[in-house]
């Protein structure tokens, strides 16, 4: 049970970075103002969403 808690974590971690590291680079072009009031507001939809997948699918 250990390891399992491991491994769920070690995902929830990877999906949490994951969604968060490629929204910033994908907009470097536009200016710091638009893609912090638009990068939070969509990131954590788009992780909760594939949490809830993930658990659903499990």
């Amino acid at each position: 049970r250990i390891v399992s808690a491991d491994s769920y974590q070690s995902v929830l971690q990877a999906s949490f970075a994951a969604p968060h590291a490629p929204r910033p680079s994908a907009q470097p072009a536009a200016p710091p103002h638009a893609p912090l009031v638009q990068a939070p507001r969509p990131a954590p939809s788009d992780a909760v969403k594939i949490l809830h997948v993930h658990i659903r699918y499990v």
